[in-house]
């Protein structure tokens, strides 16, 4: 059983309230200035394990969310940063600020670039030692689970599997039927974001062990 550090077990709930952040209006807590960035996790004195590898999934997952939201259009990038001012610290939220300014003037390319730059920037921090390739590998992880995520977060926000499954087809008229049958099994299947679910970390690891065995 993997040992998570107990001040971030909160963290790993921060993306589905990130998700529908926009549309609540919460009064200001105070918090630690560090609380969901890289400053507030404490960096091990050798290399990097399991834990660190695990925050740094979620570190970068939790902004690769909101991008999405911006690429569909149901959210802004302005949002997006206010979302990270409310719900987390303020050193934590001028780093999501500075990422969504550079997905906005196009520093970079898009939303699966920036996860995978925030996962490489979390993973040298926390001592993975990551190599070159690791950006690239975990930016095709996160385009290869871009449909799902979609899915996911369509049936979280209340809509079924009928109404996505027509929408998605309207899109994407010539996407393989078996493709979007197994994505919305996927989807569909276990926990909803808002509930906890495990399934958009579990199949980036998957992809991320086939590409890549030499990070820890």
């Amino acid at each position: 059983m993997l040992k998570i550090h107990c001040r971030h077990v909160l963290l790993m709930t921060l993306t589905t309230v990130l998700v529908t952040a926009h549309a609540q209006q919460n009064p200001p807590v105070v918090r630690d200035p560090d609380y969901g960035g890289l400053g507030g996790y404490p960096v091990p004195q050798a290399a990097g394990g399991a834990d660190e590898y695990n925050f740094c999934v979620t570190y970068a997952k939790r902004a690769w969310h909101l991008a999405n939201m911006i690429d569909e259009g149901d959210l802004t990038i302005e949002q997006a940063k206010l979302a990270g001012q409310k719900l987390l610290g303020e050193n934590a939220a001028r780093e999501d600020a500075a990422d969504f300014s550079a997905l906005g003037n196009k520093t970079v390319a898009s939303g699966n670039a920036m996860a995978a730059e925030r996962f490489y920037r979390c993973a040298e921090k926390l001592q993975l030692h990551p190599q070159p390739s690791h950006r690239a590998k975990a930016e095709n992880c996160f385009g290869n689970m871009r449909l799902l995520e979609h899915a996911a977060r369509q049936r979280n926000a209340g809509n079924n599997r009928e109404q996505v499954q027509a929408l998605i087809r309207q899109r994407f008229p010539a996407l393989p039927v078996d493709f979007l049958n197994t994505t919305l099994n996927l989807a569909y299947s276990g926990a909803t974001l808002g509930e906890g679910s495990t399934l958009l970390e579990k199949v980036f690891n998957s992809c991320f062990s086939r590409t890549e065995t030499g990070i820890r």
